[in-house]
């Protein structure tokens, strides 16, 4: 089989990470997992399913900033070229060319889902977002594009400030722009039409993990009865079921809040689950086979949505059985 050392691999995942401009962890570990197929000189299934499940796990544990996106791409990755049906015959050609496949629809999803998403956000719109998310990014720009007056807030996102990042981003791309301290979200909360948030992974339940922070936010967008949107690309579903905020995995490089008091303890989690009671809507690359219907919030009618693209949380069970 191939000889492919951790250190090589883990120099192809970073190699994939830095070769383009806004390209996510996720993005970057699937194209290495495809290079590695194309250099795998093993002789069995068996080997293969083992040694392919072993690269995506030293992936998985190695991604330092997106834990929950890598490990989601890569299981996703693995159950799609290691399905029954393609390991038969000339397995190895058909394990190349699925792998093509995938990470070819992967590298398109971002394009596909902001599409759908961008036109839900209308003119003369104030978005409350949180994080640095590269798709929610995009979807703000193409708005920008649709729109005349758009207003954009984010969450600072303590202590990564990563919200700091996404409103440079933001500024630079002509956005009308302001930064607000996460304990003021209370405060704007009547300033905002709608929350737009990315997810590292979108559960079994139809809940998302992401950025600490955004359980809160989407609950009190609940309470006042502004839509949340969720947009995510189809390899982050995972097959995870969330019970509580303990079981939310955490990067290994995540310390403690620093403080001056030594017998202070600090919990300073990288990112939270939201369950999909606060969620209005998830816009991804992969729609439903069947119509999805939600509840408008203010006048209390079903309303039918198309099916590609847009679904409510409670479809994202039926999508996750057809992987």
């Amino acid at each position: 089989m191939s000889l492919i050392t951790t250190e090589e691999l883990l120099a192809s995942y970073e190699h994939h990470r830095q070769s383009e401009e806004g390209r996510s962890d996720a993005i970057a570990a699937l194209l290495t997992l495809r290079d590695a197929i194309r250099s795998y000189e093993g002789k069995t299934v068996s080997e293969f399913t083992q040694w392919i499940q072993d690269l995506s796990d030293t992936l998985s544990e190695s991604s330092e900033s997106t834990v929950a996106s890598v490990s989601s791409a890569c299981k996703s990755f693995c159950r799609t070229i290691t399905n029954s049906h393609i390991l038969v015959g000339d397995w190895k050609k058909a394990v190349e060319k699925e792998a093509d496949t995938f990470t070819e629809k992967a590298l398109s999803a971002r394009r596909i889902l902001t599409g759908i998403a961008v036109k839900f956000i209308k003119d003369d719109v104030s978005v409350l977002t949180m994080g640095m998310s590269k798709v929610v990014l995009d979807v703000l720009k193409q708005a920008r594009d649709r729109s005349s007056r758009l207003n954009v807030y984010v969450t600072e996102s303590q202590p990564s400030k990563l919200g700091h990042k996404m409103a440079k981003k933001l500024v630079d791309e002509g956005i009308h722009t302001t930064l607000v301290s996460d304990a003021a979200v209370g405060h704007i909360i009547d300033d905002i039409d709608v929350v737009v948030c990315g997810a590292e992974a979108v559960v079994e339940n139809g809940g998302i993990i992401n950025t600490v922070g955004t359980h809160q936010i989407a609950m009190l967008a609940h309470f006042h009865q502004k839509p949340v949107y969720v947009v995510a690309e189809s390899f982050k579903f995972s097959r995870l079921f969330i019970l509580n905020q303990r079981e939310v995995p955490s990067p290994k490089n995540q310390g403690p809040l620093e403080t001056e008091f030594e017998d202070v303890r600090t919990i300073n989690p990288a990112f939270d689950y939201t369950p999909p009671s606060f969620i209005t809507l998830l816009f991804t690359d992969k729609g439903n086979t069947l119509q999805c219907n939600y509840y408008v919030s203010k006048t209390k009618k079903l309303v039918a949505l198309p099916s590609l693209g847009k679904m409510t949380p409670s479809a994202v069970s039926d999508v996750l059985i057809n992987l």
